[in-house]
């Protein structure tokens, strides 16, 4: 059973893969631009 702080912290892992896969994206729709 998960608890809130697990929850918490799962959360927060997946904000941060989809920051950096939107800024992973993001840099290569610059790439692409150019």
């Amino acid at each position: 059973m998960m608890t809130i702080t697990d929850y918490t912290a799962d959360l927060e892992r997946k904000k941060d893969l989809v920051a950096v896969t939107k800024s992973f994206l993001y840099a290569i729709n610059r790439q692409v631009m150019i």
